[in-house]
């Protein structure tokens, strides 16, 4: 991505450079993780290409350097920032944009869900979460499974038994609490970062999960035809089936 610096007094020969410094665990700048050159639009705009981000928290603080002999050598390097404050800290978004398919067998039989996403890193641990409520609250009935990291831009997990009713709702979960600092009013939560869009600013609590069906299907039956008097067993194939429904009926219909 092209970030674009707003300012005042750059000078066309200038020599810029954006400094990507990392932000500690406790919120405090650290060190440079990534530089970049800034390319000069005009006198009140830089510009410069995002960096690549591997850091388990995603807040970034900009810094603005230059390195020429036209400023003046006791001017402030890096130079000042004169905004509201924190909006030199910015974000790379780590976060997940949909999950498919949105349904499944409530048996654990069906097939494995793919979660796309941007920026998933193998050492960090993932989970796929349902839950009966967006908010899923303590004491709201959850199932959760292991989201395996296929990629930096894509999970994997398998859907799980689901005893609840067939609509239930989805997010992904990150083990390391301090993953979300890049995201205002977050800290203290693993629920990760939704951005459906992929455009949008990242969303956290109740938007970032989405609706998730669970479902019982048949798929066969074992005869076509049998007896229209006397007594067969018929065997239905399919998932989602499960003995503590209270059981199942077969209805047959008439077909004219």
């Amino acid at each position: 991505d092209l970030l674009v610096v707003s300012g005042q007094g750059f000078l066309e020969a200038g020599v810029y450079s954006c400094s990507f410094r990392a932000v500690t665990p406790n919120g405090t700048t650290g060190a440079e993780v990534a530089n970049a050159t800034a390319e000069w639009l005009n006198v009140s705009a830089l510009a410069c290409l995002s960096p690549s981000w591997s850091e388990v928290v995603k807040a970034i603080d900009l810094d603005i350097t230059f390195d020429d002999a036209l400023h003046n050598p006791l001017d402030s390097n890096p130079l000042l920032f004169s905004g509201a404050a924190g909006a030199s800290r910015i974000q790379a978004a780590e976060h997940w944009i949909t999950v498919s398919p949105r349904s499944s067998s409530a048996g654990a039989v069906d097939v494995n869900l793919t979660v796309t996403g941007s920026g998933f890193q193998h050492d960090l641990d993932y989970s796929c979460t349902w839950c009966a409520t967006p908010q899923c609250s303590d004491g709201d009935y959850m199932e959760q499974a292991v989201a395996v990291v296929i990629s930096a831009a894509s999970l994997s997990c398998r859907p799980p038994l689901w005893l609840g009713d067939q609509e239930a709702f989805f997010f992904i979960e990150q083990s390391e609490v301090v993953f979300y600092q890049a995201f205002p009013g977050a800290l203290g939560s693993t629920r990760m970062c939704h951005m459906p869009s992929g455009i949008a600013l990242c969303s956290n609590g109740a938007v970032s999960s989405v609706n998730f069906t669970f479902g019982y299907a048949w798929t066969s039956l074992s005869l076509s035809s049998f007896a229209a008097v006397g007594v067969s067993d018929l065997a239905v194939a399919g998932a989602g089936f499960r003995s503590c429904q209270g059981g199942f009926t077969c209805d047959f219909g008439l077909n004219t």
